[in-house]
């Protein structure tokens, strides 16, 4: 009897965690997180890592003196996306410099001191470096950073990573969060 009950007990649980990610419950897989902004024109983390088709939340907090947003764009495409905020012309304020373009994946808008907002979103299922950047005129070329879409828990070592700010190319400033 008590093994029937244990086999039982094993069937249900099992099932509840079949179902629960289709009710919302996607805490279980849900990887937070935190950003903020250093001086200079920095990011709190150069990078960061997540699973392929994972649910993310990043908590941004604007702690500088200056505006910033945030915005997750396609592997290779920093640079288009911050050249096109810049030539938003009068368009840029009123839009949070947030270029209306494909390979913008999603973004947080622009934050005054203080102010904090989460973005909520699935990583892309495609592994791959996705840079994430500020796009307020000028800050672009120096505040930027790497998300990592990757099955494996591997990043090049920061001092050789090509993807995140100059900068930020320091053997302390690692950071892996799966």
């Amino acid at each position: 009897m008590k093994q029937i009950i244990k086999l039982i007990t094993a069937v249900v649980l099992l099932l509840v965690l079949q179902v629960l990610p289709s009710m919302g419950y996607q805490k279980f897989n849900t990887t937070e997180i935190k950003l903020s902004v250093l001086p200079g024109l920095q990011f709190s983390l150069p990078r960061f890592q997540v699973k392929p088709g994972q649910q993310v939340n990043i908590v941004f907090n604007n702690t500088d003196n200056m505006e910033h947003n945030l915005l997750i764009v396609n592997p290779g495409q920093r640079e288009k996306i911050v050249q096109k905020a810049m030539s938003m012309g009068s368009n840029g304020a009123k839009n949070n410099y947030i270029p209306n373009d494909s390979d913008v994946l999603c973004s947080i808008p622009v934050l005054r001191n203080g102010e904090s907002q989460t973005l909520t979103f699935k990583a892309p299922d495609k592994e791959g470096v996705y840079p994430y950047v500020c796009t307020f005129p000028g800050h672009g070329f120096i505040m930027y950073g790497a998300m990592y879409v990757s099955s494996s828990n591997t990043m090049p070592p920061i001092e050789k990573d090509k993807n995140v700010s100059p900068s930020r190319m320091k053997a302390d400033a690692s950071h892996v969060h799966h």
